[in-house]
């Protein structure tokens, strides 16, 4: 059976039934041949109205027979099968496949909202910083920063909330440090122990350190051209992380652009 609701009916239905049969039962006896009435039950005074519904369920569980003598194949197989491990995978696996199309649609309007941006705004640097505010907010990330690679140099470009100072390097050589590597060997990194003073975050509480940190690539003709660097409070399930990869690099793609 299709339609669960069908089978919920059809439960509600017999219990219906089943209680005026046993209301019947206990008020009405017979008695030396005559059909004897012990008491209206729920204060029914009328005694016409309590025949209509003796009428009205014997109807019930005649059409409860004929129904199930009609659909009984159906109804079997949806009380011995519904529960078993077969379909309680496939329930599963649907409600997968529901929650990957929702993902879906989630990342087209994310890239409806890039491109979007990009024809409205016709400043650059402001365009970039727009569309790297965009990816933050969307995945919560409490500080982000890009770099383009120029030879064996990645050099800082656009950023969120990330405060420069002294002590920043806005170059990094291919191959130096973590950003350097994922640059070097082209695979994304996830860190959920993020090395001590590696990014600070500042905020009015003071300067705090982010727990988790993805950096991930931008490959063009099996080259790196640009990286992200992403730090957040929050730590991240496999799933999001193959969709921030994702979306990051349709980021990078359009600050690039």
């Amino acid at each position: 059976m299709k339609n669960k609701k069908v089978i919920n009916i059809l439960n509600i239905s017999f219990v219906i039934f089943a209680t005026f049969s046993a209301l019947i039962t206990l008020l009405i006896e017979p008695s030396n041949g005559i059909i004897k009435v012990n008491a209206l039950p729920f204060g029914i005074k009328n005694w016409n109205l309590f025949q209509s519904i003796i009428i009205a369920s014997n109807v019930l569980g005649i059409l409860l027979v004929a129904y199930f003598i009609t659909y009984k194949n159906e109804v079997i197989k949806y009380i011995t099968v519904e529960s078993t491990p077969e379909t309680v995978n496939q329930s599963i696996n649907n409600i997968a496949e529901e929650a990957d199309q929702f993902n879906l649609a989630q990342q087209e309007k994310f890239k409806e909202d890039i491109w979007s941006l990009k024809e409205k705004e016709t400043d650059a640097l402001r365009r970039s910083e727009k569309i790297l505010s965009l990816l933050c907010t969307k995945y919560e990330f409490a500080q982000a920063v890009t770099y383009l690679k120029e030879e064996n140099i990645l050099r800082l470009n656009v950023h969120y909330a990330f405060v420069i100072t002294e002590n920043t390097h806005d170059t990094i050589h291919v191959g130096e440090g973590i950003a350097g590597q994922v640059a070097k060997t082209g695979q994304f990194v996830y860190l959920k122990e993020v090395p001590a003073g590696y990014m600070k975050v500042l905020s009015g509480l003071g300067e705090l350190s982010p727990s988790n940190l993805i950096i991930v690539p931008l490959f063009v003709n099996e080259q790196t051209v640009a990286i992200a660097e992403l730090a957040s409070f929050k730590e991240y399930s496999d799933k999001e992380i193959e969709e921030i990869v994702t979306s990051t690099k349709v980021v990078l793609e359009a600050i690039l652009s």
